[in-house]
C-alpha cells in the first residue's frame, strides 16, 4: 500500500495521473517521485516540489529513465533509496548504457 503522506497536487503539476497513481497503489510503501535524472549508481527524484539525490538498491534487470515514476523510502541516516520503479504506460524500446535494447518490464526490488 502506498504511503499518502505526499502532496498529490504537486505531482499532479509534475505528470501524475489516476492511472499512474494506480501503478503506484499497487506497490508495498513508498513515497512517489518521478525520475529527473539518471546517474550510475543513483538517480535524482522530483516529489513535486524538490529535487534530490536517491540510490539504486545494487541488483536490478531494467535501467530506469527520466520521466519514470518511482517509490522511494529514507534509511536510518536519511538518505533516499528507490523500493520500485513503476512500468511506465507505454512500451518504449529503451538502450541500457551498455547499448542493449530492452522493452518494458516490471521493475521491483
Amino acid at each position: 500500500m502506498i504511503d499518502f503522506d505526499f502532496d498529490f497536487a504537486a505531482l499532479r503539476r509534475i505528470g501524475l495521473t489516476n492511472p499512474i497513481a494506480a501503478r503506484l497503489a499497487a506497490h508495498d510503501g513508498g513515497l512517489p517521485a518521478r525520475i529527473a535524472s539518471v546517474h550510475r549508481g543513483a538517480l535524482v527524484l522530483h516529489d513535486g516540489l524538490h529535487e534530490f539525490p536517491a540510490r539504486l538498491p545494487g541488483a536490478r534487470s531494467v535501467a530506469p529513465a527520466v520521466g519514470d515514476w518511482a517509490l522511494f523510502g529514507h534509511d536510518d541516516h536519511g538518505d533516499a533509496w528507490v523500493r520500485a520503479l513503476v512500468e511506465p504506460m507505454n512500451d518504449l524500446v529503451r538502450r541500457t548504457a551498455s547499448g542493449w535494447r530492452r522493452t518494458s518490464t516490471p521493475r521491483c526490488w
